[in-house]
């Protein structure tokens, strides 16, 4: 059999990788990782995660289920329902509808952490 291999014959079958390499976190994130809710984005979140690669403001969520807490592994879907990325919850089900609800150019954020009102940062998110 080696005699084949190096000699330039076929051996078997390869099977040429599909798309980008992914790293081990995102792997992780996509695949190793039952999730426990999901973040419902409005239709204007769709590209801006997709095309432009930006992290989830909760003012572009316009709900939540599941009963996740911040640090749970999340689904997120379109508002046709249908998931397209998962990642990690910066927030909890019931903190996301408060922070989107808050006009933080007027008044300070509810939340002490949520500083940035991400509800997922982009580090802990992976199309799918």
């Amino acid at each position: 059999m080696l005699n084949k291999l190096f000699s330039g014959r076929s051996t078997g079958t390869f099977f040429a990788p599909s798309g980008l390499p992914m790293e081990a976190r995102k792997r992780w994130l996509a695949y190793f990782q039952r999730p426990t809710g999901t973040i419902a984005v409005n239709l204007c979140a769709v590209p801006v995660l997709r095309e432009h690669g930006r992290s989830l403001l909760a003012v572009a969520s316009p709900g939540a289920d599941g009963g996740f807490a911040a640090g749970d592994i999340v689904n997120v879907a379109g508002p046709d329902g249908a998931v397209f990325a998962r990642g990690m919850a910066s927030f909890g089900e019931e903190e996301i509808p408060r922070i989107a609800r808050q006009d933080h150019r007027r008044n300070p954020p509810p939340l002490p952490r949520s500083q940035t009102s991400r509800s997922r940062h982009r580090d802990n998110l992976v199309l799918l």
